[in-house]
């Protein structure tokens, strides 16, 4: 299954470059251009992603949320601590998510099969905010390295925190 997902990936993204990056924003990038100095702009970087960047914010709690651990889980990024944190209902999302940290965040390329897996199990998007976030990561995380399987997709930070 996640192969045949890849492959169908794969597909897509080669069309969109030869159509000449033709399309909607999320397809993949045809690469960096060259600018001349003549060409410099005093734009400041966007604040948006890039297509294969994730963004991984730092949650705080909003009272009556999940355990400190939770917390210092997501925060860190430690992934073996993420499959651990979820509530028995969204089990899938964090088993996906700490398959899917590994692979991102570790180089553990053999992950992203079980990341992609969990993510295809997950019937519906939780509506607590801690598994809507753990969610959100898992999707994003897995449709970078969809969109660029061959380099690792690049987490960033945010400067504003995610309450929940």
């Amino acid at each position: 299954m996640g192969s045949a997902l890849l492959c169908v990936s794969l597909v897509s993204g080669i069309g969109a470059i030869i159509k000449g990056g033709a399309g909607d924003p999320g397809q993949a990038a045809v690469g960096p251009t060259k600018t001349s100095k003549s060409e410099k702009s005093d734009k400041k970087p966007s604040p948006v992603a890039e297509p294969g960047d994730v963004v991984w914010n730092s949650v705080v709690p909003a009272g009556g949320g999940r355990s400190p651990e939770w917390y210092a889980a997501m925060n860190s990024r430690d992934c073996d601590a993420i499959t651990r944190i979820g509530p028995k209902r969204a089990q899938p999302v964090y088993q996906g998510l700490g398959a899917a940290c590994a692979a991102g965040i570790n180089g553990d390329g053999a992950s992203w099969g079980p990341a992609a897996q969990a993510l295809a199990n997950v019937k519906q998007a939780p509506d607590s905010c801690t598994d809507a976030f753990a969610y959100r990561l898992l999707r994003d995380l897995v449709i970078a390295h969809l969109r660029q399987p061959g380099r690792p997709p690049l987490v960033i930070g945010s400067k504003s925190p995610i309450t929940c």
